[in-house]
């Protein structure tokens, strides 16, 4: 299955990373979102957050 199109994916950045459990976990992210083209062998996105803390959700 292709992955969703480029407006439909959010690309987040931390400067220090963060530690996830699981990739299908669902979290809050925390930061300035902007739009902003990026490729990686994953995916296409339009959108990038640079983080600067996740919440866990509730």
């Amino acid at each position: 299955m292709p992955p969703p199109p480029p407006n439909q994916i959010i690309r987040v950045r931390f400067k220090e990373g963060v530690a996830i459990s699981e990739i299908w976990d669902v979290v809050y992210v925390v930061g300035m979102l902007r739009t902003e083209s990026s490729s990686s062998e994953l995916a296409d996105t339009a959108y990038v957050i640079d983080g600067s803390r996740i919440e866990t959700y509730q």
